[in-house]
């Protein structure tokens, strides 16, 4: 059997790549607790990450987005996660061995993400995969994010490969859409 390799991977920063919920669980608390709320379960935090500071701060105070009390939680949120953005954040079990893997074959890899660069890179140079990246491709860097192709195109320009040649492994639906088929 020929199994052909990918010239490149790129990963899904959030729930794929990085284990960052207990980073977001200890944030999201903070902020509910210093609003007279319940804290959120780790589970449930854990379940949210991967859509963002959005779905978590609808999902903790249940607001819709369109609230005026919305985008300032959200952004206290994005202050107390930019202060301790690896405080706890960990390559998911079993990620590391396979980057180095991916290192070992000559397979360039990269991140492809809907998380801004201001929270990303320092994620990812305290992780200490920033130096092995070759390309990271974040929210602020293009007009159009996933489920949009133009991020992973992209991250193959910038990494030097063909975009047919490459994969992507993600964990969220916007990972796998295809914007043409969405109204």
């Amino acid at each position: 059997m020929n199994v052909r390799h990918p010239a490149a991977v790129f990963f899904d920063l959030d729930g794929t790549l990085v284990d960052t919920a207990p980073d977001f669980f200890r944030v999201i608390n903070q902020l509910l607790v210093s609003e007279g709320r319940e804290p959120m379960r780790l589970e449930d935090v854990r379940v949210g990450v991967s859509g963002g500071s959005k779905t978590l701060i609808g999902t903790a105070f249940g607001l819709p987005e369109d609230d005026p009390t919305f985008e300032p939680l959200r952004q206290r949120l994005l202050d107390l996660y930019l202060a301790g953005v690896a405080d706890e954040s960990l390559l998911f079990p079993g990620f590391d061995h396979l980057l180095r893997r991916l290192d070992a074959a000559g397979i360039r890899w990269g991140v492809v993400t809907n998380k801004p660069r201001r929270f990303s890179s320092p994620l990812l140079e305290h992780l200490g995969l920033a130096p092995r990246l070759a390309a990271l491709v974040c929210a602020d860097d293009l007009p159009r994010t996933k489920p949009h192709p133009d991020p992973l195109f992209l991250a193959a320009r910038t990494a030097q490969v063909e975009p047919s040649g490459s994969w992507y492994v993600g964990d969220h639906l916007r990972d796998i859409l295809n914007p043409r088929l969405q109204k």
